[in-house]
């Protein structure tokens, strides 16, 4: 598989970001699973990363019965698909991922931002108000709860 643009992107980023599922199924039949999953772009987004970031559940979710751990993958800046969903504001995208077993690895970016912070700088305020599983509390610290786990997002 060849990138098609000067993103580097794949034909599965741009289906992913046009929520083109039906074919991206249809693709996912005919071509090795490697060359799918692993495939990143210029920033080093996977296509999990893109429809997080538009919200295409379906696509998302067809890689994640694929590849369960797509879910803790990291782009250059240290972002998972969770954290694109936060920054993107892809309510329903941010519950289906944070529903997932190992959520709780992407909560951070590498530079000590949490998906918290993302949604606040896109302006996606009330973004985490009806999730029980995905819940902010704290003053001077944050801690969150993913999956029937607690962890603490120190600012």
């Amino acid at each position: 598989m060849s990138w098609i643009n000067a993103s580097r992107d794949t034909v599965f980023h741009l289906l992913a970001l046009n929520c083109h599922s039906k074919v991206f199924n249809d693709l996912l039949l005919k071509l090795p699973l490697d060359d799918l999953m692993m495939m990143r772009n210029f920033d080093g987004d996977t296509t999990l990363h893109e429809a997080a970031r538009v919200g295409c559940l379906e696509i998302a979710t067809l890689m994640l019965q694929k590849e369960a751990n797509l879910i803790i993958a990291r782009n250059k800046l240290g972002e998972t698909p969770i954290f694109a969903a936060a920054a993107f504001g892809q309510k329903k995208m941010l519950r289906s991922l944070s529903e997932k077993p190992d959520c709780g690895n992407g909560l951070r970016r590498d530079d000590g931002s949490t998906i918290l912070h993302a949604a606040v700088i896109g302006e996606f305020y009330g973004i985490f108000l009806h999730y029980s599983n995905l819940t902010f509390y704290g003053s001077c610290s944050t801690y969150v709860t993913c999956h029937h786990h607690v962890y603490f997002l120190l600012h």
